[in-house]
Order: C-alpha cells, then structure tokens, then sequence
C-alpha cells in the first residue's frame, strides 16, 4: 500500500497514558493506515471534527470521562466512524450496553495482545469500508429521486429506491469476498453467499433451512447459539476439512428475524 493509501485511513488511540499510546504507535508503526493518538478525550473530540477517521479506539478509564461516554461524543460527531473500547473484564456490563445500543462496535480487552490488537483494527477497517460502501450507495439512490418531477414519481421511486437497496445489499453479500452466512434463532442457515459455497467444502451442497449443528458440528453450532442467546459478537477458530477457519458470530439485534450473521474466514492448514 502506497504513503497516499495510507494517508487516507486513520485510526485515533485515546488514552490519558502517555506510555501506552508511545507503545502503540511503535507497535503499529508498519502497519497499512495512519495511526494518531491523543492523551484526552476533548482534544481527541477536537481531532475528530478536523479529520475524517475511520476508527477511534479509546480507554474506558480517562479522566475527564469515561471512554464509553467519549465514544458516544464520536457517534454524535461523525457517525461512520467506527468505535472501539479498550477495558478491562471489569467494565463488562456498561460495555455491553454500549455496544447493544450501538455506541461501540467492538471491545477489546486488558490486557491486549499484540496479534489480537492487529486483528481488531483490522476488523474494525472493514466494517468501515463497509459502512462507507453503503452511505456511497445510500447517496446515490437518494441522487436518483432527485430526478423525479412529479409526486406520483416521487412515491413510486420510494420503492424503487427500497428495492435498489436490497438488491445492492443482496449483490454486496453474494460477492463479498468473504464466507457470509445468515442464521435464523432456530440455528438454520437461510443465506450462504458464494464464497461460502465455492470455497468451503462443508457448503458445497448447502440447502436453505440446513442447521448448522449438521453441517458444521456441535461446538459450532454451541457457540452460535450463546451468542444469539447472550446478544454478543463472539469468535473462534475451529478446524474443519479443508483447514482452520475463523467464525465471527454476530446478533441481527435490529432486524424483525433477530437472527444472526456469520463471517467465515479461512486462517490456514491445521498443523
């Protein structure tokens, strides 16, 4: 990746421990975006209105406020920004909360390792890449309907512009290039986009209404189901016919199914 590539995704670190963002900035230093950092969630506030960051990953514990409450301040601020807590097991309840109520996407605990630190900026990246796809495609229907003259035109084109949506969204998870599957409460797969079935041999045959118990197994199937349960993101590799896959577990919280979506990516050979 390009010096310019890298210019244009950022990640800001907020922790009032001078130490801790020094560690951060020498940790992360090679890796494809730049890194800022401030000591104090005003001027990290101030940071945010003056540049276009893609993720904020901030303590819990700060002086002037709580990383929970700053990051509440980001969202009013600049709402495609995606945002992180970094905290301890002891803060689990109010993080929770702040995730269910989607002030913070993902929570990192102390202390962090270095690996799994990479792999939560990392994740935190693409769903901003995401959630900046889909204000792109927002926008451009919205550009559509203010081409329409009449008001007849115009309420038709509100279900032209639903449709277009779906039909993106539809288009957007078929061809993602990651295994994507949609999971009702009953723990049965309803969507399985292309990658799943092209490059997982577990998937290759896959009909809609399968459970995951059968085509997957019992932990994976355990696993999931605590996370629609419990309402929670979770993870976990597990070692499947074609080598080690990561799952990532995620509740449809906001959806009339209140079911689940699941991301599958391939990690390597079982040693």
């Amino acid at each position: 990746m390009s010096r310019e590539e890298k210019e244009l995704r950022k990640v800001l670190f907020v922790d009032d421990e001078r130490s801790i963002l020094s560690t951060l900035q020498r940790t992360l230093r090679r890796e494809p975006y730049e890194v800022m950092t401030c000591d104090n969630a005003l001027g990290a506030l101030e940071l945010v209105k003056e540049n276009e960051i893609n993720v904020v990953i901030a303590d819990q514990r700060m002086p002037d406020m709580p990383g929970t409450e700053f990051l509440q301040k980001v969202r009013e601020i600049s709402p495609d920004t995606v945002r992180a807590i970094i905290s301890g097991y002891a803060n689990a309840d109010m993080i929770v909360d702040s995730i269910n109520q989607g002030e913070v996407y993902r929570f990192i605990p102390k202390p962090w390792e270095v690996s799994d630190l990479k792999d939560a900026v990392n994740q935190c990246l693409r769903h901003s890449e995401v959630l900046l796809d889909n204000r792109n495609l927002i926008r451009k229907a919205h550009a559509r309907t203010v081409e329409l003259k009449s008001q007849k035109d115009l309420l038709e084109n509100k279900v032209e512009q639903r449709n277009i949506i779906l039909e993106y969204t539809q288009e957007m998870l078929e061809y993602m290039p990651v295994s994507m599957l949609g999971v009702n409460m009953k723990g049965e797969i309803l969507l399985c986009n292309e990658h799943a079935r092209t490059s997982m041999e577990e998937l290759v045959d896959f009909e809609p209404g399968s459970h995951l118990e059968k085509v997957f197994g019992v932990e994976v199937s355990r696993l999931a189901a605590e996370s629609r349960d419990m309402r929670l993101r979770a993870s976990r590799r597990f070692n499947l016919r074609r080598g080690q896959y990561e799952f990532e577990f995620i509740p449809l919280m906001r959806s009339r199914i209140n079911g689940q979506l699941i991301v599958i990516r391939y990690t390597g050979q079982v040693a």
